[in-house]
């Protein structure tokens, strides 16, 4: 997928989940269905679509300490420019963890034999 494409993607998650949440409040207040569950699969289908990015930032925000292999992978990340760039589309969207920390990826940066450094 292109750059361009994924940050008009994440531009519009906030629309689709206004959109998602508004059907489940119209399924409760309506009787099709409880309100409380609506609400538990819109909430579920929420945190389906954004789980990659949430887990990547959560592991962000636990501040703790850098292993070595993580050591290796920002010493990698220094020297790269375009990979820096990239680590920093995580932020954006514009780049997935799942591409970003993927065997390829991290091959390229580290080398044969690592099985992917995680930051």
């Amino acid at each position: 997928m292109r750059p361009e494409r994924r940050t008009r993607d994440r531009a519009r998650r906030p629309f689709r989940d206004a959109e998602l949440l508004a059907g489940a409040v119209d399924e409760g207040f309506a009787g099709r269905r409880a309100l409380e569950d609506a609400l538990s699969s819109y909430e579920r289908a929420r945190n389906e679509a954004a789980g990659p990015t949430c887990e990547w930032t959560k592991r962000l925000a636990e501040l703790r300490a850098v292993s070595p292999k993580s050591a290796r992978f920002f010493a990698a990340l220094k020297r790269d420019q375009r990979q820096t760039d990239r680590y920093f589309g995580l932020v954006s969207g514009s780049v997935t963890p799942e591409q970003f920390f993927g065997p390829e990826n991290m091959e390229r940066m580290l080398g044969r034999g690592d099985d992917g450094a995680r930051a």
